[in-house]
């Protein structure tokens, strides 16, 4: 299921049980979230619930991929590399993890950005359905970015594989 990230087996058993808690308490506290705003707010909150259900939504895919991927960053000097040791740990996986990784913060912008126009020019929440609209096109365009940007940047070429091959064991993938 989950390569060997470090030496000791010992820690290796303590990550992944801190991955597999960390992730349960992340579904558990959003599904709690998206429960209160869907059924316990009250009316004044109007379509902020949407926002906080759709942040809790977000937060629920960031952490499916966390959790399938598991990303495992890796330096040596200068030298930086990514890898992924969970269930998708292929490049593909590693794109998918760092699209989502990007898209919140389309997410925090728009959020913040209703709350100004909800309190300075709250007749413009009138225009709510287009506003998200927005923010889920928003949201679908960093994630296709940050996944491109690493389709186009972070894949190692042949001289980066020769270079800093000794430093990983001659095992860039």
């Amino acid at each position: 299921m989950y390569s060997q990230v470090y030496v000791d087996p010992v820690v290796n058993n303590i990550a992944l049980f801190s991955q597999v808690t960390i992730s349960l308490l992340a579904y558990i506290f959003n599904f709690i979230l998206i429960y209160i705003a869907r059924t316990c707010s009250r009316r004044e909150i109007g379509p902020y619930r949407i926002l906080i259900t759709y942040f809790a939504i977000s937060d629920l895919y960031y952490n499916t991929m966390h959790f399938i991927v598991y990303p495992i960053p890796e330096m040596y000097g200068n030298a930086y590399l990514m890898s992924g040791r969970g269930m998708f740990s292929e490049s593909f996986g590693l794109g998918m993890y760092l699209g989502v990784y990007g898209h919140v913060f389309p997410i925090l912008i728009f959020h913040f950005v209703y709350r100004l126009l909800a309190m300075k020019y709250p007749h413009l929440l009138a225009h709510f359905p287009l506003f998200f609209i927005c923010l889920m096109a928003a949201t679908l365009a960093s994630n296709l970015l940050c996944y491109r940007l690493h389709v186009h940047c972070n894949i190692p070429i042949q001289m980066t594989i020769r270079i800093l091959g000794p430093a990983f064991c001659l095992c860039v993938p």
